[in-house]
């Protein structure tokens, strides 16, 4: 019989070290683009989304508000957001994608596609989609442990 609180540890550390992996492998081609994998999860978000208010943005990409007005000043510094306040709360930012931007966006998920293709090379296309299922299904659980009681 399998123990669910080992097999979980196990899968933990697991993904955390792929998660590494990944992170150092596409270190050098954020580093080429001139952005980092949270400006890229902006660039991406805005792409697919349109313009956005600031803060409903930060928690959709992972940062926090004081990381992400960084963030959108150093994409804005580099011509690839601009931001406006909202016309009816002045307090309100606004952020959009520029066309730069977009171009930006997809040119560095192209070249990463193709640094991270070779992962896929031994699995076949059913597995692929067995994979992507099964962690799609553990991401989910995952933002679900956040909403249960909590043991001390």
């Amino acid at each position: 019989m399998t123990d669910p609180a080992k097999e979980a540890l196990r899968l933990r550390e697991l993904v955390s070290s792929l998660g590494n992996n990944l992170e150092g492998l596409e270190r050098s081609l954020f580093a080429e683009a001139g952005i980092c994998a949270s400006d890229l999860a902006i660039l991406k978000r805005l792409a697919s989304k349109g313009s956005r208010p600031v803060n409903t943005l930060a928690p959709r990409v992972g940062l926090t508000s004081g990381s992400m007005t960084t963030a959108v000043q150093r994409l804005q510094r580099q011509g690839l957001v601009t931001t406006h306040r909202d016309h009816l709360d002045k307090r309100r930012v606004h952020v959009e994608i520029t066309k730069r931007g977009k171009q930006q966006a997809k040119l560095v998920e192209q070249k990463r596609g193709e640094l991270l293709a070779p992962l896929l090379s031994d699995f076949t296309s059913r597995e692929t989609k067995l994979l992507n299922g099964m962690l799609k299904k553990l991401r989910k659980n995952a933002r679900h442990l956040g909403d249960g009681p909590r043991s001390a």
